[in-house]
């Protein structure tokens, strides 16, 4: 595999200095290349295209500055004259990652065979993580200004043609505000027992239109499916789980079954599941079911990886950890936290994100901060009966404040307020 990869190599890097205009075209970094005098050429390809033309003679004076004085000349010479064209360069460039990719994995593997009787599944997580990096595309993580601006115009140009890689809450005035579930965010949704936040949380998988995970660690997953029958028929809960329903009500179910039935979503109900077993799961319906978000209910139960840990310190690893992963697998994360009770002392007990128990970390890690709240389960003759409020604390990509909808507590639906859409 090495010679293979060597000639894949030699042929990309004679190719772009045959024609330098077909760097545009590559999306090759510094790792897809195997020998150290590949990845110190490629690295000076990189630094030569930044500041001017890329030529035999410029990539050659930025290694000899770069490299403690040797001439690379007929390294480099050679290459060139090896290669009779550029026009199969992007060939050349999909052999070479294919190639190492390959060797990555071998590694990878040999790695995990030496630590898994001491490390047991600690090693086969990292061998998880390192697999999925190496099907992943090569990512560089160092930008000039004028990138990140070019960047930034196309992300504006595809959200003005309607391509925007959001997830949708279902909720119009709360997409409005928010732009819908980012790719790699953390939304964090807080609320005190009795609030509707699984219900809400589940709204928000069903009506994402998208294949979804969910990591159910209080509920079992046929609640979630009287949940999602309730949601999708509009029955009430309690008739449902009870089995006592009309004619006409019965008749409801098969359409609400059948809405649901291959969309995609996948549960892991285990009960007290460590975040650990969360990434690893959310890792395999990332790879084989291509999830584009992950909703998990709720923060406080996911076991750290340490129980003698002080339990701001467990909350924090889990809610990093649920950060990263957002990152890894470039989908947002949307997770339930429990809120302190002491916002039951106060005079209005609309929660912020303060609230939220061993919230520091919380606060510091998540991009956006939601926190629930409905007056009629403090104050039963409210005029703001059958209306939750969604509080934005944080949001990173816009503005906070208030987003209001319909609470429809017998059928667990959450719906536009003034739109009167579901």
């Amino acid at each position: 595999m090495i010679e293979h990869a060597m000639q894949a190599e030699d042929a990309v890097i004679g190719a772009v200095l045959l024609n330098s205009s077909v760097l545009a075209g590559l999306d090759l970094g510094v790792g897809d290349f195997v020998t150290p005098n590949a990845k110190q050429v490629w690295q000076a390809i990189q630094n030569v295209d930044m500041a001017g033309p890329v030529e035999l003679v410029t990539v050659c004076a930025w290694l000899k500055e770069n490299t403690g004085g040797r001439d690379w000349a007929q390294y480099l010479s050679e290459r060139l004259r090896n290669t009779p064209s550029a026009a199969n360069v992007g060939a050349y460039a999909k052999e070479l990652r294919k190639v190492r990719q390959k060797i990555a994995a071998t590694e990878a593997c040999q790695q995990a065979l030496q630590e898994i009787p001491s490390k047991g599944m600690g090693a086969i997580d990292t061998l998880m993580g390192a697999l999925m990096e190496v099907t992943a595309t090569a990512k560089n993580y160092e930008y000039t200004m004028k990138e990140a601006l070019s960047a930034a115009v196309d992300l504006m140009e595809e959200a003005r043609k309607g391509n925007v890689r959001t997830i949708p809450t279902g909720l119009v005035d709360l997409d409005e505000k928010l732009g819908g579930f980012h790719p790699s965010d953390l939304v964090v949704v807080g609320g005190r027992p009795a609030m509707g936040k699984t219900a809400v949380l589940m709204n928000f998988a069903l009506k994402s239109g998208k294949p979804v995970g969910i990591i159910s660690s209080e509920q079992p997953h046929e609640q979630i499916g009287l949940r999602t029958l309730a949601i999708n028929s509009g029955v009430g809960l309690g008739k449902i789980r009870a089995g006592k329903m009309t004619d006409i009500e019965w008749d409801m179910l098969p359409k609400a079954i059948a809405r649901h039935s291959d969309s995609g979503i996948h549960i892991n109900d285990k009960s007290g599941i460590s975040i650990m077993e969360v990434v690893r799961q959310a890792r395999k319906w990332r790879h084989m079911h291509g999830i584009e978000a992950l909703y998990v209910d709720y923060i406080q139960r996911i076991k750290s990886s340490d129980p003698r840990a002080k339990r701001y310190e467990q909350v924090g690893e889990v809610v990093r950890q649920l950060k990263e992963l957002a990152r890894e697998l470039d989908i947002p994360v949307v997770a339930l936290a429990q809120v302190s009770r002491d916002v039951e002392k106060r005079t209005n007990r609309r929660p912020s994100m303060g609230d939220m128990s061993d919230s520091s970390e919380i606060e510091k890690e998540a991009d956006q901060i939601m926190c629930l709240y409905r007056d009629e389960v403090y104050n039963p003759e409210t005029q703001d009966k059958g209306i939750i409020e969604i509080l934005i604390e944080k949001n990173r990509h816009g503005p906070t404040g208030e987003v209001r909808a319909y609470w429809m507590g017998a059928n667990q639906r959450v719906e536009n307020l003034a739109r009167g859409t579901a």
